[in-house]
């Protein structure tokens, strides 16, 4: 009897593992069959925000699929990275996450999550060169003048950040340290958008910004903007100088967003959307719709996010540890 039940236990398992096995293997040939949800960590308006909508359109093109974005802003992208977590590892599911998420929590937060362990790295989306933006009465012309203003006046005067530990935050605070002077920090949880609402109210005095959220309020003169924090780009803003060239020669800070999914995509779903990706930020009309917002299409695999990541995570701790940041 015994005999018995072990023989029909073992064909029981045999016929199971056979129906399973080609049903998974089929799955990556099969996808995507529905539409695919990216989840952006910032409200609606900023960089990665415009440019995720941008290359959703012509990703739902190349993949035959709508494309949804989904916008969780808030707790230094913990939301957001919850709400990856949380779903399934089919590809369905992925996130616009930058330095915030990938570089910078890890070493600040009780993160619920190892970068390295707990998510799939599809592909870098873009860098988002930052630029220096005051209000738009802020007595200063330059960059030189600015620093001065702030030597003079600095523990009257803030900043917008997206709060304590973000990427704005340790990257002015990095821009402080240099120039040798000190301002007081104002968090914008939501991001890009209420930051520079903010100033253009006058209700803080400076921020380091994306061009998209900005741009306009710096062409009509509403705000005044000094320096790019990495690369400039000619196209937007051509007579705004680097950082290195207006007087802060070893200031360099360019954020990446790139594409993540929760940990055990399938590697031919991983690979077919990453090929996606590659495509959709290589067309011309998205890269030059993406310079014109001031943001670049930076196109790298998985392992080359990945290395960024880790990359500006050690440029943020020499930070962290200068300044003893803690959120604790």
């Amino acid at each position: 009897m015994t005999k018995t039940l072990h023989r029909r236990a073992l064909c029981a398992a045999l016929l199971a593992s056979a129906i399973a096995v080609p049903a998974f293997a089929a799955e990556p040939n099969d996808w995507p069959n529905r539409p695919l949800r990216v989840i952006i960590p910032f409200a609606p308006g900023g960089a990665t925000d415009v440019a995720a909508r941008i290359v959703g359109q012509e990703l739902a093109k190349e993949l035959g699929q709508p494309v949804v974005i989904e916008n969780r802003p808030g707790g230094n992208n913990l939301i957001a990275a919850r709400a990856l977590l949380s779903s399934k590892p089919d590809g369905y599911t992925i996130m616009a996450a930058g330095a915030d998420a990938l570089s910078i929590v890890p070493l600040l937060y009780d993160a619920p999550y190892k970068v390295e362990q707990d998510f799939t790295f599809i592909a870098s989306m873009m860098t988002a060169p930052y630029v220096l933006v005051a209000r738009g009465d802020f007595p200063a012309n330059n960059l030189k003048e600015f620093t001065e203003r702030l030597r003079a006046d600095g523990t009257k005067l803030n900043y917008g950040s997206f709060g304590v530990g973000s990427v704005t935050h340790l990257g002015t605070q990095m821009m402080l340290n240099q120039m040798g002077v000190s301002a007081t920090m104002i968090p914008y949880p939501g991001g890009t958008a209420p930051a520079v609402q903010a100033l253009v109210a006058k209700q803080i005095d400076f921020i380091l910004t994306d061009v998209p959220g900005s741009l306009q309020f710096v062409k009509s003169g509403q705000l005044r903007a000094y320096a790019w924090t990495g690369h400039g780009l000619k196209g937007v803003l051509p007579e705004l100088p680097t950082m290195a060239k207006a007087g802060l020669p070893n200031y360099f800070f360019d954020p990446y967003v790139g594409i993540i999914a929760p940990a055990g995509v399938p590697a031919p779903i991983a690979e077919k959307l990453s090929a996606a990706f590659k495509k959709v930020l290589t067309l011309e009309p998205v890269r030059k719709d993406f310079e014109s917002r001031g943001v670049v299409a930076t196109y790298l695999p998985g392992s080359g996010l990945r290395e960024q990541a880790l990359t500006m995570a050690q440029q943020m701790q020499k930070v962290i540890n200068e300044n003893r940041i803690s959120v604790k």
